[in-house]
C-alpha cells in the first residue's frame, strides 16, 4: 500500500485532495433588484398609511370643533334642550340643567325621559312621540327634589347617523 502511495505524484495528489478534501465556497448572488421592488412597496404603503393618518388627524379635530361649537349653541339658548334616543337622555343643555334643578349632566345621561315628566303628562308625552306631533303643548315637568313647574313643550323626531333621536324644548311658563 506504501509504494502505491509513493508512486503516486505530487500533481495526482492535489487533484485527489482538491476532488475529496478541499472545500469550495459556491457565492451565491441575491436578486437585489426584488429587494428594492419590496422595499418600495413597503414604503409606499406606510406613505399611503401616514396620509390617511393625516386625513383622519384633521377630520377628528374638525369634528371636535363642530361639536364644541354645536354644544355652545346649544347651551346658549334660553330653553332647555333634551335629546333622547329611544326616550332616553343622550344629552341635556345646561339651561335644563338649571331648569331641572340637577347639578350634574351626568346624573340626567341615561334617565328617562319620562323620569322628568309628572304621571297624568306622561300618556300625552308618549301619544306626542309616536305620532311625531311638533306643535307645542303644555305639560307639568318634575323637578330633581319632587317639585313641579307647568311648561311648554316642543318635540321633533331626527335621523342622525341612522338613529331616530327626539330633540324636545322646554320652557318654563
Amino acid at each position: 500500500i506504501n509504494k502505491t502511495f509513493d508512486s503516486i505524484t505530487t500533481q495526482e495528489r492535489k487533484n485527489i485532495y482538491s476532488k475529496w478534501i478541499q472545500t469550495t465556497i459556491i457565492e451565491e448572488n441575491i436578486d437585489k433588484r426584488l429587494i428594492y421592488i419590496i422595499l418600495t412597496i413597503f414604503i409606499i404603503i406606510i406613505g399611503i398609511f401616514l396620509y390617511r393618518q393625516n386625513l383622519l388627524k384633521k377630520y377628528n379635530n374638525k369634528l371636535v370643533n363642530t361639536n364644541k361649537e354645536v354644544e355652545g349653541i346649544i347651551n346658549s339658548t334660553l330653553e332647555a334642550i333634551i335629546i333622547t334616543e329611544n326616550r332616553i337622555c343622550i344629552d341635556i343643555n345646561n339651561s335644563a340643567l338649571e331648569m331641572l334643578n340637577i347639578k350634574d349632566k351626568k346624573y340626567a345621561i341615561g334617565k328617562l325621559l319620562f323620569d322628568f315628566i309628572v304621571d297624568k303628562d306622561k300618556e300625552l308625552v308618549k301619544e306626542n312621540i309616536s305620532k311625531n306631533i311638533t306643535q307645542t303643548y303644555e305639560i307639568d315637568v318634575l323637578r330633581q327634589g319632587g317639585t313641579t313647574f307647568h311648561a311648554l313643550v316642543k318635540g321633533t323626531n331626527l335621523i342622525i347617523n341612522n338613529k331616530e333621536i327626539r330633540l324636545t324644548s322646554v320652557i318654563d311658563i
